[in-house]
Formats: structure tokens, sequence, C-alpha cells
């Protein structure tokens, strides 16, 4: 192969890895429902009056996440720890969990109430 071609391909393959980055998108959900993951009703104000945390705001990857009552058993699978609240780590995955009370409903559009991993 000669050089250019070398170098067409090498700059095809750094383009193309680069722009399916952009073209990922959001997160996909969980096909499982874990009902020990919940979110507590913590939250805070930033430096900008936007309340941060209870899923009300999403972070740089573009994900929403809420703090975790440490004092209850949770499930979550990616607690995080909290420097400014140490003892109540913070989840994405409990965004995307049901209530308790909808957890364990089945039919019309429920939960079949998957209780852990």
């Amino acid at each position: 192969m000669n050089t250019f071609m070398i170098s067409s391909l090498a700059l095809f393959l750094a383009l193309s890895t680069v722009t399916s980055q952009y073209l990922t998108g959001p997160k996909a959900a969980s096909p499982y429902v874990n009902c020990d993951c919940q979110c507590s009703s913590l939250t805070f104000q930033d430096k900008s009056s936007h309340i941060q945390g209870n899923c009300q705001s999403a972070d740089h990857t573009g994900a929403r996440w809420c703090y975790v009552d440490s004092a209850h058993h949770s499930s979550c699978q990616d607690l995080h720890h909290s420097a400014r609240f140490p003892n109540n780590p913070w989840s994405y995955e409990a965004c995307a969990t049901p209530s308790r009370h909808q957890c364990g409903q089945v039919g019309s559009g429920g939960y079949q109430g998957y209780q852990g991993w």
C-alpha cells in the first residue's frame, strides 16, 4: 500500500471513532426494575440557583441523578460517594426506578416488581 492510502485509512478510522462517540446518545434503560433502589428527597441549590438532586437535574453526561438515603437498605448497583453529603451516596439507577408503591404492580403499564439483581 502506498503512503496516501495508509494515511487516508488512518484518517477515516480516527474520524469514524470520534463521530461515533457523539452519535451514541443517551444510555439505554435497564431491562430490570430494582425496587430497593430508591431516591431520597435530599436536594441542594447550587451557586446558579439550580436545584440539584432528586432527579431534577442532569450531570455532565446528561443523565439525571439523585441522592440515596443510606439509613435504608439500598440495592442500587451504581452508588457513588458524595463529598457534599458523605452519608448519602448518589445514583443514576434510582432515577430510573419506579416509586415503591408502583413496584409490584402488574397490568396496564405496571411493573413486575423485580426486587434486586
